[in-house]
């Protein structure tokens, strides 16, 4: 387990990682002369990769397949899908000129919507990312991976059936009515909310600094550790290491934080 001491410079490299993200969009006006939309319908795909710097990415389920792409013409995002898999890419460019500065978390320039029909099964789902906001909602898919600077994922009744991996540097993640199957999340700073899920296989989140909490929590296998913060299960506190085993369980789920807070409800 890392030690406490590097909190300093977590949070260090989180506000820089985060004052990059407020840089993100300026020097350019949002005006509708500088801006670009397009639907598309992109035909049959089982995989979804997602290539941005600068956008918030909505994927759910619905009546029939559709890409809807909403951004600046200095930030152009396009979708195609090559051998069954949609790819949708936002490629980078040097900035020039600096006018003003806007967050992009409060007010995103650009906007990616892919819809899933329904009944369909995504063999993976792969979001690389450097800031903004993934919610995926209505899916199943067999492999999810998130790699992200900063922003947010949030999975409201998502089913992943193999594999879940999550990279955040700064965030949050927000878990409900979802199942999830062998996790692996890393995160550096921020927050883990998880409501009305299932964990199945084994599972492991670790942070170096932020809290994961968890309601309605299923019987499983347990092992919690924190170096600087608490634990509480079932509303009692239990110091910074705390194990629990379920004779016949195959079902684990083990959180590691460096610094924070860890509550199983």
């Amino acid at each position: 387990m890392k030690k406490a001491y590097k909190f300093g410079t977590v949070v260090l490299i989180s506000g820089l990682v985060l004052a990059a993200v407020g840089l993100v969009n300026h020097g350019y006006s949002n005006s509708s002369q500088n801006r670009m939309s397009d639907t598309i319908r992109p035909g049959k795909f089982t995989q979804i990769e997602l290539n941005t710097y600068n956008a918030n990415v909505d994927i759910h389920s619905g009546n029939v397949d559709k890409v809807k792409i909403a951004c600046t013409k200095h930030e152009p995002i396009t979708a195609k899908v090559v051998n069954q898999k949609l790819l949708i890419e936002q490629p980078k460019k040097r900035r020039q000129h600096m006018v003003h500065i806007k967050p992009f978390i409060n007010e995103p320039d650009n906007q990616v919507v892919i819809i899933v029909p329904y009944g369909t099964e995504l063999t993976k789902i792969a979001n690389y990312s450097d800031a903004g906001a993934v919610n995926l909602w209505y899916l199943n898919v067999q492999n999810l991976t998130v790699e992200q600077d900063a922003g947010g994922l949030t999975l409201d009744t998502v089913k992943v059936t193999k594999k879940f991996d999550l990279n955040l540097d700064a965030g949050s993640l927000k878990i409900s009515n979802s199942t999830l199957t062998n996790s692996d999340g890393e995160l550096d700073a921020g927050s883990l909310k998880i409501d009305h899920s299932n964990f199945l296989g084994s599972n492991s989140f670790s942070l170096d600094a932020g809290s994961f909490k968890m309601q309605q929590a299923k019987k499983m296998n347990y092992d919690l550790s924190v170096d600087a913060g608490s634990i509480k299960y079932l509303g009692s506190r239990k110091g910074h290491n705390f194990k629990k085993k379920i004779a016949g369980c195959k079902n684990s789920l083990a959180v590691d934080a460096d610094m924070g807070s860890i509550v199983i409800n």
